[in-house]
């Protein structure tokens, strides 16, 4: 049997718009230093875990020799 559990009404609701959400992952991981100065560039994507939490994936572009 399920179990069910009431949620209040919040007092505020923030509606994130994509680059919002990715403005904070990309600064939370440079903060944390898990990111060289030379990853600026690429695509990330992410996902919310069942636990809540958010797996992140990078991926950096290759540099350019001239």
């Amino acid at each position: 049997m399920n179990k069910f559990r009431v949620i209040e009404k919040a007092d505020k609701t923030f509606i994130l718009k994509e680059e919002n959400v990715i403005e904070a992952i990309a600064n939370f991981l440079a903060d944390a230093g898990m990111l060289e100065e030379s990853e600026t560039e690429g695509k990330m994507t992410y996902k919310m875990n069942k636990d809540a939490s958010i797996t992140v994936e990078l991926h950096f572009a290759k540099p350019t020799v001239n």
